[in-house]
């Protein structure tokens, strides 16, 4: 029989979706789903559940030998919740003739067993990002991305550093400091229990290190666009006369799908993906 339920932690899965969309956090849940049920996905389940590739979606699973999709700790979930109850089968097995076993207490003797068998999960459950640098690193990571499509932060930012590049900024200071195990332990040596991040990356666009000026022509758009999704877009990416566009006005430039994600930094390019039949950024 096919085990109905798998444990799901509410901790990690709020880490590692806080700053998804109430639409791909249920697209989420039912890849999850589908994974448990049916096991490793094909590209077509995949896009059959989300309709659309998205990047963010897509990057909480990896690929098997056979170029199916699963997420590696549902799968560490499933088995270990198989072995529990393999285990359970075993007990019953090795205490059916024992009388003085049945006179035990179920809920204390399941209460004990649950306590040795879990020990390592409630470890798990417990993590947050003082305990786990890769924990630390999705906030810091969901953060940046959260404050990118934040119109209203974003302009302001623009407005109180008109001679900087918002988004290289940003970037600088995650890849130079604050996405490294050096900014990590200097968050922890806070007595916080959540990082204000949105006041962290404020900071770090004052510290001159992370600085990245505008060219002396100011070329670069002043003007926030969006996608067709609502997204803000890249510095470097602009719209008109109905199309998007990436690179430099009046200069060598690129049309850009309207429903695509942002750029997510001058390091990417656009590509077109066998894999997916569409165009996706690529880093350099």
């Amino acid at each position: 029989m096919k085990d109905p339920a798998f444990l799901f932690y509410s901790n990690d899965f709020d880490s590692g979706t806080k700053f998804f969309t109430d639409e791909q956090t249920g697209k989420y849940i039912r890849l999850m789903i589908a994974q448990h049920q049916h096991g490793h996905l094909s590209e077509q389940q995949m896009l059959f559940i989300c309709k659309t590739y998205d990047k963010d979606v897509f990057d909480k699973f990896i690929k098997d030998n056979d170029g199916k999709y699963y997420n590696e700790r549902l799968e560490t979930e499933i088995e270990k919740r198989k072995l529990y109850t393999q285990s359970r089968r075993d007990n019953r097995l090795k205490n059916k003739n024992n009388p003085k076993t049945h006179e035990i207490s179920y809920d204390k003797h399941m209460i004990e067993h649950m306590e040795n068998e879990n020990e390592d999960e409630i470890i798990i459950v417990n993590k947050t990002w003082k305990d786990d640098y890769s924990i630390y690193l999705e906030e810091a990571t969901d953060a940046l991305a959260k404050l990118k499509q934040d119109t209203d932060w974003m302009s302001n930012q623009e407005k109180f550093n008109p001679n900087i590049l918002i988004v290289e900024t940003l970037d600088k200071s995650f890849y130079n400091y604050w996405g490294t195990e050096a900014g990590w332990s200097n968050k922890k040596r806070s007595k916080t229990k959540q990082i204000n991040w949105k006041s962290t990356y404020a900071n770090a666009m004052s510290n001159p290190v992370n600085k990245v000026y505008k060219p002396r022509d100011n070329s670069q758009p002043t003007t926030f666009y969006k996608n067709s999704k609502g997204q803000l877009l890249h510095e470097t990416e602009w719209i008109e006369n109905g199309k998007r566009y990436y690179g430099k006005r009046g200069g060598k430039c690129y049309e850009v799908p309207m429903d695509l994600e942002p750029r997510p930094s001058t390091q990417y390019s656009l590509s077109f993906s066998q894999a997916m039949q569409c165009k996706v950024w690529v880093i350099n």
